[in-house]
């Protein structure tokens, strides 16, 4: 979209920038109070403690020597504890097809629906929505906020050739432009580089004022932003030079997750670039009066976006969001039910008390365990070489002195006694993964792992499991009615206010397996309408190969019943059953399935003609084929049962009992698919 021309040094650019300051300013002071929490959430998750000296001199002597000896450890509990319950929430949200569910509202139609489910779902898949789907998630259950950034996306390619010219045969440079993906896209963004108003909570940030976004941006990015009219003052962006690395960055509070270089100078190693290689940028988005902020005659309030440097010296750009949904284009997801809070918790936060003292058990208990490992003798010095006393290791031998020969040993020296006041500690080790589990909400079984304790039966299992699972239901809940849904109800607006084209897409869902197309054209006019975002109901995916299971218990009781074969009857049981391979996981069942042909035509392999009732050829025992029954109107009846297969080959219909025959109207010359 364009922007306003807002030339550099003008009275109107610095109105602009001390607006922005003030608010950015105010943002960054409040923001940085999360900053040092969030380190030591990096570092749980990576179990990094710091190192002691005593630690950095064992580590010397392993590193030089070769000498196993023993270090200070953090356990990784937290880093499980938070993999677990992300596994559970992606589990829960995209383990549903589609991702997104929609449903009518006002007398939108059915396909309507799938029309846009399917239009949404081709975004997921083509723009690559997963991967920052789980970062999304990730985010949140490590900082206590995940943030994304969502954007509709037009990209056009250009690649270029050398191309051999026809008339002198010298090669040609040649460039071509053509269309990319056109939707929807998101991006992640980390906590440190987003800065909401801070007189409203974090979950609450949609009533807020402003919203800041920082982000270093490649100068190629930038180009094709000015190209097509997105920036502007790029001399001005060219001749600055700074030191400025981003007054919000996390380099004031560094934890050991090692982040890419945002260094935006010209990079001196080629002195012949006279631009920046990168630069910082703030995506400041604002509701405002346009009137009041010198920025057009509007009267009312309109949602703006200002592109800035990060450390607010040049407006780059300027124009309306230009958005129908009237909100800012983040989503911002929390896993912690805090209303009034400016900031949610996150799992590593929460378990800290715990974590710490788990690490205490553990290390003290090593400790004193290496203290009784080592021989400890008091020593008479008179009688005995102490230097020998001091080597140590296995084998070693005690000289005695003159003085001491001959005397009893045991006056010379003795043992000192070593307790392990610690062997409790492994005890209450387990109790703390015990209360961490009720606090949490997390259970073994979650983790992967079986209780002791003898034999369990299903029930037991199934039972305590779903303690632990009802807790993270309820999360699952609230994550999906504060962040997820309205990010869909979003990309359902975005959707139909720039989808301009007409494709050709894949119907998902439930639609899909039911009889009928499984294709479907979708232009702008098939997604029009309301629509009401199914919710995530928190429960996980039924488990494929029980239902599986039960669909192969039920059958065979089905059989075994009068009332039961009547029921199946009703059924396409050959359909039935193809959908029970590919619950299975069985891909390409139907080329099993025979092809039926008209009478006269040459069958080919695996396809019989019509009115054979199920029988082979004479000659491989069957009766002789009949005409084929037609009712009036001239369609053709087939006779139909689950054993025509292996009857039709001529294999008889042995093999298990014969269900119900049913009988399928065909029009004529049709070719049946059984």
């Amino acid at each position: 979209m364009p922007t306003l021309n807002i030339p550099f040094e003008s009275d109107r650019h610095a109105k602009l920038l001390a607006r922005v300051s003030q608010r950015m300013k105010l943002a960054r002071n409040k923001q940085s109070i999360q900053w040092e929490k969030w380190m030591k959430a990096e570092n749980k998750m990576v179990a990094y403690l710091h190192e002691s000296v005593f630690d950095a001199k064992r580590r010397l002597r392993r590193d030089q020597s070769g000498q196993p000896d023993y270090t200070t450890i953090q356990i990784p509990y937290t880093y499980a504890l938070v993999m677990t319950a992300h596994t559970y929430w992606t589990s829960v949200f995209f383990g549903r097809n589609p991702v997104h569910q929609f449903a009518g509202r006002n007398g939108t139609g059915e396909m309507q629906v799938q029309a846009m489910e399917s239009l949404i779902q081709y975004q997921v898949d083509a723009g690559r929505f997963l991967a920052p789907y789980y970062l999304w998630f990730y985010d949140a259950a490590k900082y206590g906020q995940g943030v994304i950034g969502e954007w509709w996306k037009d990209n056009k390619i250009q690649y270029g050739s050398l191309e051999s010219d026809p008339d002198s045969g010298a090669p040609t440079q040649v460039s071509r432009v053509i269309q990319g993906y056109q939707g929807n896209s998101i991006y992640n963004v980390s906590p440190y580089n987003f800065f909401p108003d801070p007189r409203v909570t974090v979950g609450n940030f949609q009533r807020g004022e402003f919203v800041g976004v920082e982000t270093p941006m490649a100068w190629h990015e930038i180009l094709k932003g000015y190209q097509r009219g997105d920036y502007m003052n790029l001399d001005a962006l060219q001749q600055y030079v700074a030191s400025y690395r981003g007054q919000g960055d996390q380099e004031n509070y560094a934890s050991q997750v090692v982040r890419p270089d945002d260094q935006w100078l010209q990079d001196a190693q080629d002195p012949f670039q006279k631009h920046p290689s990168r630069a910082r940028l703030l995506e400041f988005h604002v509701e405002c009066s346009p009137r009041e902020w010198g920025l057009g005659d509007a009267t009312g309030t309109e949602k703006w976006v200002i592109t800035l440097t990060a450390d607010e010296k040049i407006v780059l750009g300027c124009r309306p969001l230009g958005m129908m949904h009237g909100e800012f284009p983040f989503g911002v997801i929390e896993p912690e039910v805090e209303a009034y809070g400016m900031w949610g918790r996150g799992l590593p936060e929460i378990s800290d008390p715990i974590q710490r003292t788990m690490d205490w058990l553990i290390n003290t208990h090593f400790y004193n365990v290496r203290a009784s490992l080592n021989n400890q003798f008091l020593i008479d010095p008179s009688r005995v070489l102490v230097k020998d006393a001091e080597k140590g290791g296995p084998g070693f031998i005690f000289r005695l002195r003159p003085e001491g020969y001959g005397q009893d040993l045991r006056q010379m020296m003795a043992q000192f006694p070593v307790n392990d006041v610690t062997r409790a500690h492994m005890q209450d080790l387990d109790g703390m993964f015990q209360m961490s589990e009720r606090v949490m909400g997390i259970n073994e079984q979650m983790f992967g792992v079986m209780q002791e304790g003898g034999r369990k039966t299903a029930t037991e299992i199934r039972t305590s499991t779903g303690f632990g699972t009802n807790r993270q239901k309820t999360q699952t809940e609230w994550i999906s009615n504060c962040g997820f849904m309205p990010h869909a109800e979003r990309l359902i607006k975005n959707t139909q206010q720039y989808y301009d084209g007409q494709r050709k897409l894949r119907i998902v869902g439930d639609a899909a397996d039911y009889a009928g197309p499984q294709w479907m054209m979708v232009d702008p006019e098939a997604i029009a309408g309301e629509f009401d975002i199914v919710p995530v109901d928190g429960t996980l995916p039924i488990d494929r190969y029980a239902q599986v299971t039960m669909w192969k218990d039920l059958l065979s009781t089905l059989m075994a019943t009068p009332i039961g074969q009547q029921v199946i009857q009703q059924m396409d049981v050959p359909k039935l059953i193809s959908w029970i391979f590919s619950l299975g996981g069985l891909k390409n069942v139907k080329q099993f399935n025979v092809q039926v042909m008209p009478p006269g035509a040459q069958p080919g392999p695996g396809m019989v003609p019509i009115g054979t009732g199920g029988a082979g050829p004479p000659e491989a025992g069957g009766p002789t084929a009949g005409p084929p029954m037609a009712p009036p109107g001239g369609a053709a009846v087939v006779p139909f049962s689950p054993n025509v297969r292996s009857a039709r080959l001529g294999m008889g219909g042995g093999g298990g009992p014969a269900l119900p025959t049913q009988s399928v109207v065909a029009p004529p010359g049709a070719v049946g698919n059984l």
